[in-house]
């Protein structure tokens, strides 16, 4: 049994999840590449010019899946937050990678309705390798489920389970598809830096600015067997 972090959210996200959960019937792959007026954000994680699609490697996250840290470096907030600074990371699921190795931290987190929202994470996050091939689109999925359990004056619980790895889909992409990811990295105001994310943190970080709980997900002790997961009461 994995443990899982519970907290509550605001009853008024009711709507967005069932809009949610209405969409992904429509489209069964764990994945949406956004276009038009909802084209995504591009994830650059080097410095310099934005390189064309062609050269470089997409890694596109997966619906329930949280990218911790990418070749080591954290990318998540880890519990912490500043105003108005975006998590470059949970608000795209389109990462931009140079060709090569490539080690991703990731982790499980998904929204369940019993009566209140929940959002439920994973205590620990493993790192996957793979080698990124240029021109060519990978997904980051966690493959995760859970299961609330909720019973009169007692503690809420969940439990679960998620395998996380990295798949190549280059061949599983329709024509829409390809047109989104394109339209992408045509418009250079929608690109968020790694690197920019990074020092905006570490300026607010010393002048005191940072907010939020800071919990800290921890690396997985052991990735292949993925069996550790935090359950509690939900946390208003």
């Amino acid at each position: 049994m994995r443990r899982f972090v519970i907290s509550i959210f605001c009853a008024a996200l009711m709507m967005n999840a069932a809009f949610a959960k209405e969409n992904s019937n429509d489209d069964k792959k764990p994945y949406k590449i956004w276009g038009g007026m909802m084209t995504f954000p591009l994830v650059v994680t080097y410095d310099g010019p934005v390189l064309p699609r062609e050269s470089t490697a997409i890694l596109v996250i997966a619906k329930d899946t949280k990218i911790n840290s990418i070749d080591g470096i954290r990318v998540d907030d880890q519990g912490q937050w500043v105003n108005f600074l975006k998590n470059p990371t949970g608000n795209s699921n389109i990462v931009q990678l140079l060709p090569g190795r490539h080690v991703i931290g990731i982790s499980y987190e998904t929204k369940i309705f019993q009566g209140s929202l929940y959002f439920v994470s994973s205590e620990f996050y493993f790192e996957v390798a793979f080698e990124a091939a240029p021109g060519h689109v990978y997904l980051a999925d966690s493959n995760g489920s859970a299961k609330m359990t909720t019973a009169w004056r007692k503690p809420t619980t969940v439990e679960g389970s998620f395998t996380p790895r990295i798949t190549e889909i280059t061949a599983e992409l329709d024509e829409k598809e390809n047109h989104n990811l394109d339209g992408s990295f045509k418009n250079l105001n929608k690109i968020y830096r790694i690197s920019d994310w990074l020092a905006a943190r570490q300026k607010a970080a010393s002048e005191g600015h940072l907010r939020g709980k800071a919990e800290s997900q921890t690396l997985g002790p052991d990735a292949a067997k993925n069996n550790s997961f935090l359950s509690g009461p939900a946390e208003k």
